[in-house]
């Protein structure tokens, strides 16, 4: 949100972290940070598979005073989702 109505930015700026991380364990933090039981479904794929690495050069150039560890960054996420419902 700080790079809306920002002169001189791109118009897209990708927010991830500086570490790969598969989507799998990204999910069992958010599981874990929230402190609940959720189940997860998992089902085959026979599709190409890729791995996607973000750039986060804009990032820290245009935005990024200090990083958020990713558990922080969850709990947070999480909580102005719960506060949407």
């Amino acid at each position: 949100l700080a790079a809306v109505g920002r002169d001189g930015l791109p118009p897209v700026v990708n927010v991830a972290g500086g570490q790969p991380l598969p989507v799998r364990a990204l999910l069992e933090r958010a599981i874990a940070v929230s402190g609940r039981q959720v189940g997860m479904a998992q089902r085959a794929f026979a599709g190409v598979t890729r791995d996607f690495v973000f750039d986060t050069t804009l990032l820290r150039t245009h935005l990024l005073q200090a990083e958020t560890p990713l558990d922080d960054g969850l709990r947070a996420e999480l909580a102005h989702m719960e506060s949407l419902a």
